[in-house]
């Protein structure tokens, strides 16, 4: 037997003559076991179940971070409130993060417990079967330590396995905490109906449309606005439908008379969509038409009389049929002047080709050969990309450079199924994204043909010319145009078609005033978990109840019957054998090197094998 050990004696529950004189008359050396199915079931009780509510916590938190908190949509600020619409009740990530961090400490706790009767029946075990130094013991179960390195031996590879599996629990918290990510996300609040017009629409205002100019030009001006509130500056880098390189797409945009959360949806609106299928600049020799246009006859290709290239700015365009370049809506509708109304224009679909024109830059005269540097790009940019610029308004000092092309697209509506809102006020539907989930997307053929007639389709084409003009100059949008001339020309025109639709329902469309379904946007933080490491973290807690197996088939393996059951029966071992011969251990407040030495031959002696009980003594270990 190892100096400074404790080991187990067995030794008559009834002394004997001899014993009787060999221990003092204390009246305290006669220990009597007691034990009753009552208390088998308390020291059950106290001992397992801290290791079952730990499996069964740890279990709910995982299936709840799992199943429930995965995707949950809390809410993204202070100021929506908890309960919403339709009796909900919704958490704050604040809410969440408090019930997570309570789990967790709750588990700390519950395994704290655990650990502390861990500690005990590995002291217990190690005691009866190996022995311990006083040093030993109290590193075991003051912090579940073996103590400084060394071989281990017998009993101490399963109670080393248990410090083990115990020792990572006090650092995994991170990992439980790290496996939720909170997204930006959308939820939507129960439908409400809303306006498809303003209040102010008003049908007997076409008459004045079709019979002064200056009305013309009021809703023109409207138009322009509308363009400004449909776009904004980051919209106009990559339009939708389009990129730098590729002009080509459809845009589907309608301004509403009410303002919703941005993301809500609409449902069955009918939007202004225009599809641009291609623009060409032809090499040929500009023909003498498209020259007189640019020289003087720009006001015939209005609806009001200006010429849109009195405006001497880079970007300034028009679109203009040239089988039909003057506006001839007054002779195709009928107009009642007796009582000022008239009809409105028949449905019609666009879909072929226009003529563009585009004023490049107002430069010193050289005939635009070359065209100096502009904002369209650099001088071997305009002469690489485009073969017909012509001068135009020229004179001995300066000349303007134009350029033409054709552009070829359908233009019509759509009935949207679901829009967007991507501003407070402006809806927008992709047709090319609204496959069903599964199904192909619609080819360009396909959405071409889904455009359907409108009865201001044709109207809103002849504005182009005046609304292209105005919204290149306020360019509110920031159309980019350095190297971009297809792109801002396509763009342009998109802006403009839209632009003017939008102006010409809203007011004049009185017998379209239904009410749409809207879902009302509502903004939320969603949770994201990380699978892998909440099943890592959980994966780690089940080493805690891997600490029960083992310390239960070591009990039940290497430990006699009638083992101390709690941290209480200690208290009340018979030590009298000890306190006769060292009385002031009594008063000891802590263990001290001398303590040690003295307390080196102290033995836990089970009393009998018929009637488990304890007993510490001093004496030399056989």
């Amino acid at each position: 037997m190892e100096k400074g050990q404790f080991q187990m004696h067995q030794e008559p529950l009834v002394p004997n003559a001899e014993n009787e004189a060999s221990v003092p008359p204390t009246g305290h050396n006669k220990v009597a076991y007691r034990d009753s199915e009552s208390s088998k079931t308390k020291r059950f009780i106290n001992i397992w179940l801290p290791l079952v509510g730990h499996v069964l916590l740890c279990l709910l938190v995982t299936l709840t971070v799992a199943f429930k908190l995965n995707g949950y949509m809390a809410l993204a600020y202070d100021w929506q409130p908890r309960s919403q619409p339709g009796n909900h009740y919704v958490f704050r990530v604040s809410d969440i993060t408090t019930l997570l961090s309570v789990a967790t400490r709750l588990i700390d706790f519950v395994a704290g417990m655990w650990t502390g009767i861990l500690a005990w029946r590995c002291a217990l075990i190690l005691l009866e079967n190996r022995g311990l130094s006083v040093k030993h013991l109290g590193q075991i179960v003051g912090g579940l330590k073996l103590g400084p390195l060394k071989r281990l031996r017998g009993l101490e590879w399963p109670i080393a396995v248990v410090l083990l599996f115990i020792f990572p629990q006090a650092f995994i918290e991170p990992l439980f905490s790290g496996s939720v990510n909170w997204n930006f996300a959308v939820d939507y609040a129960p439908s409400i109906q809303v306006p498809n017009l303003p209040v102010t629409v008003k049908s007997q205002d076409w008459f004045w449309y079709l019979t002064q100019g200056i009305t013309r030009k009021q809703y023109v001006r409207q138009a322009t606005g509308l363009a400004g509130i449909m776009w904004s500056a980051t919209d106009s880098e990559l339009s939708k439908g389009g990129t730098v390189t590729s002009p080509g797409g459809v845009t589907c945009r309608h301004v509403m008379p009410n303002r919703m959360p941005v993301n809500s949806t609409l449902l069955d609106a009918t939007v202004p969509c225009i599809q641009i299928h291609n623009i060409t600049w032809p090499t040929e020799v500009v023909p003498n038409d498209i020259r007189g246009y640019a020289w003087s006859k720009g006001n015939q290709l209005g609806v009001f009389g200006n010429n849109p290239f009195d405006y001497i700015q880079s970007g300034v365009a028009a679109l203009f049929n040239r089988s039909q370049p003057r506006w001839n809506t007054p002779s195709t509708v009928k107009i009642h002047h007796n009582n000022a109304t008239a009809t409105f224009p028949i449905a019609t679909k666009w879909s072929g080709s226009m003529t563009v024109f585009l004023l490049l830059a107002r430069q010193r005269n050289t005939n635009c050969s070359p065209v100096r540097a502009n904002a369209f790009g650099s001088s071997s940019y305009i002469t690489n990309h485009l073969s017909n610029v012509f001068p135009a308004d020229s004179n001995s000092v300066d000349e303007t450079c134009y350029t033409y092309g054709t552009v070829h697209f359908t233009a019509g509506v759509m009935k949207a199924p679901k829009s967007s809102f991507v501003s407070d006020q402006v809806v927008e539907y992709n047709p090319s994204a609204a496959a069903p989930d599964g199904a192909p997307r619609p080819t360009e053929d396909e959405i071409a043909a889904a455009i359907e007639p409108s009865i201001w389709t044709r109207e809103a084409l002849w504005l182009m010319t005046d609304a292209m003009a105005d919204i290149a100059v306020m360019n509110t949008s920031l159309l980019p145009t350095w190297e971009n001339l297809d792109n801002y020309t396509a763009t342009l025109i998109r802006y403009a078609y839209l632009a003017n639709w939008d102006s010409l329902h809203a007011s004049f469309d009185q017998d379209d005033a239904a009410m749409l379904t809207a879902q009302p946007a509502q903004p939320r933080l969603r949770a994201s978990v990380s699978l892998t490491r909440l099943f890592v973290w959980f994966a780690v807690t089940l080493l805690v109840p891997a600490t029960g197996v083992i310390v239960g088939f070591v009990h039940s393996r290497y430990s006699r019957r009638g083992m101390i059951g709690g941290t209480v029966p200690l208290l009340f071992i018979d030590s009298s054998a000890i306190l006769e011969r060292y009385p002031d251990l009594s008063a000891m407040g802590d263990v001290t090197e001398e303590d040690e030495q003295r307390l080196s031959e102290m033995v836990l002696h089970q009393v009998s094998p018929s009637q488990p009980g304890f007993r510490l003594g001093l004496g030399t270990a056989t």
